[in-house]
């Protein structure tokens, strides 16, 4: 794409990103107030993040009807992770859907991000490098499904670098089988090509998001949990190499 393009969307997307993230800070308390739960407040963060979408240039493109983007359920949706874009996006698509991320305890750090957003979101923190705070997140997040809220985890821990789908962790499993909620796995491709993890400049392509079929755990061994997250990681990179093969401009 021409650079001069590249640099005007890359000026307004941060301007935006900046500006929401201030506006989104001061309203946090407030709204916090209003509702403890963060569901009143995190109806804002996905206003903000439907225009931060918009000023990116960018266009998500849903392969299938979204039939989960309602609060009739609950569910553990599990996507692939290689941008701050999916954020964005899952935001945008599941904009019906009330959820809580979990979150690596680094961004909780950020001042107007992590502190107060994610706090005040009431989001899920999670230590990996503790094995006592991993589970409490765990339970943590056990407890919101519990309230009606639904989870998105991105099982792979950080941002791939590369066009594909990293190994699974297994903490998305055992919250499904502990909460005995459904799992949605979600494929996305395109957002490593807007911004990877390492660039600043945002280049405008589509991202294709493909929704998967539920799958249900509340039947299932536990004995089960590491054969299906083999299992489920396989299936979500089968999809990943057929969206390889799409070409939207």
């Amino acid at each position: 794409m021409n650079l001069i393009i590249r640099i005007i969307v890359t000026f307004y997307f941060y301007e935006v990103f900046i500006l929401l993230t201030i506006i989104d800070s001061f309203l946090s308390f407030p709204l916090f107030l209003i509702s403890p739960s963060g569901k009143l407040f995190h109806k804002f963060l996905k206003s903000s993040a439907k225009i931060c979408l918009f000023f990116s240039g960018t266009r998500a493109i849903l392969q299938n009807k979204n039939k989960y983007n309602s609060d009739r359920e609950s569910y553990i949706i599990i996507s692939n992770h290689q941008s701050l874009f999916d954020i964005i996006v899952l935001y945008s698509i599941f904009d019906k859907l009330s959820f809580k991320w979990v979150i690596k305890k680094s961004l909780f750090n950020i001042p107007f991000f992590g502190i107060p957003l994610l706090y005040l979101a009431r989001y899920i923190k999670l230590d990996r490098k503790n094995k006592y705070k991993a589970y409490k997140a765990i339970e943590k997040s056990v407890e919101w499904i519990k309230k009606g809220f639904s989870m998105i985890i991105f099982p792979e821990g950080t941002r791939s670098l590369e066009d594909k789908i990293n190994e699974f962790k297994s903490g998305s499993i055992k919250i499904a089988f502990l909460s005995g909620r459904p799992i949605i796995p979600v494929v996305m491709r395109g957002t490593l090509f807007i911004k990877s993890k390492k660039a600043f400049f945002i280049n405008p392509v589509p991202v294709v998001i493909k929704i998967l079929d539920k799958i249900e755990v509340k039947d299932r061994d536990k004995s089960e949990q590491k054969e299906l997250l083999k299992e489920l990681q396989n299936n979500m990179q089968n999809v990943y190499n057929e969206l390889k093969e799409l070409n939207y401009n």
